[in-house]
């Protein structure tokens, strides 16, 4: 099969069964860098989202800020860029690399982007445990451009750590410490308060912490051909068990504008989930680098509406 073909059966294959968030590094036939991100949403906490774009900065926002139940996770910068590095991420983490104080001047700006995930966590979402995916492309100065070298980062959870936790908590609720008990216990506090005071318990028992979870990084430096993209994702298709995204980054197809490449991922997110099955689907966005370093987003594709 060649890399055509591989491509194409990655694209029809992976992004079934809720893949969760998403996004794809690379270049278009024209030598454009191209980014794309999504979101996938089950509950109505993950649904309640949109693509905005303000002042140069991708980022969510609630499509109903009544309805968030908690905006920790899910309101974040999705795609920003400065000093020559272009970066997309499911996560705060994007912020990141760009709080560091050398990034105005350090010589290797793909080694920093590396090295400033790896101070991070998966994320705090027990007992998911929900990767961390960030990638990045460069535009250097005096004419050197990096634009068909992609970075990739995927934090994600220990096997052995998120078992142990699981088990724990399992322990935990045939002795009677469960969500409902902390319930009953904390009539008072609200759902988010109750939640964490009952993760806390959970935490104690594993003798983990949530917030520095045991994580394995892996990091990949890919070349890229133009008409050709790399993506990850946060888990691999199985939405019943939820298995986070494991071995290389996708070869995906990268073909046509901005807009058009937006639709083909948009297309191929066909994942329904539930009894009656509803679309997963919440937002898609994309921008274009040019070798000058220019960027132009395309209107986001929103499901829901953004509520005045």
């Amino acid at each position: 099969m060649g890399l055509i073909e591989v491509a194409k059966h990655n694209l029809e294959t992976h992004l079934v069964d809720n893949p969760c968030r998403g996004i794809v590094l690379g270049v278009n036939e024209q030598g454009l860098g191209m980014q794309i991100a999504w979101i996938m949403g089950r509950s109505g906490n993950s649904r309640n989202r949109v693509y905005v774009l303000k002042n140069g900065i991708l980022r969510t926002e609630a499509a109903d800020p009544g309805k968030v139940e908690d905006p920790r996770l899910i309101i974040y910068n999705v795609m920003r860029s400065d000093h020559g590095l272009y970066v997309v991420s499911n996560g705060d983490q994007t912020n990141n690399v760009f709080e560091d104080p050398a990034v105005s001047y350090i010589l290797d700006k793909g080694q920093l982007f590396f090295n400033t995930l790896r101070q991070r966590y998966c994320e705090p979402d027990a007992s998911n445990f929900t990767p961390r995916i960030t990638g990045c492309q460069l535009v250097e100065e005096m004419g050197k451009d990096d634009m068909n070298l992609v970075l990739l980062s995927v934090l994600k959870a220990n096997p052995f750590a998120r078992e142990h936790w699981m088990k724990s908590e399992r322990l935990a609720n045939v002795a009677g410490v469960t969500r409902e008990s902390f319930k009953i216990a904390f009539p008072d506090k609200k759902d988010t308060e109750r939640n964490d005071l009952y993760l806390n318990e959970i935490d104690g028992r594993a003798g983990l912490n949530r917030r520095e979870f045991p994580t394995l990084y892996d990091e990949f430096a890919r070349p890229v051909e133009p008409g050709f993209g790399y993506c990850l994702t946060t888990y691999m298709p199985g939405a019943a068990t939820l298995p986070s995204f494991s071995g290389e980054p996708l070869l995906v197809p990268m073909k046509g504008t901005l807009e058009q490449v937006m639709q083909t991922f948009w297309d191929s997110l066909k994942t329904f989930y539930g009894n009656p099955p509803e679309d997963c689907r919440v937002s898609l966005a994309g921008r274009e680098i040019g070798r000058d370093g220019t960027v132009r987003y395309a209107k986001p594709i929103n499901r829901y509406e953004k509520v005045a």
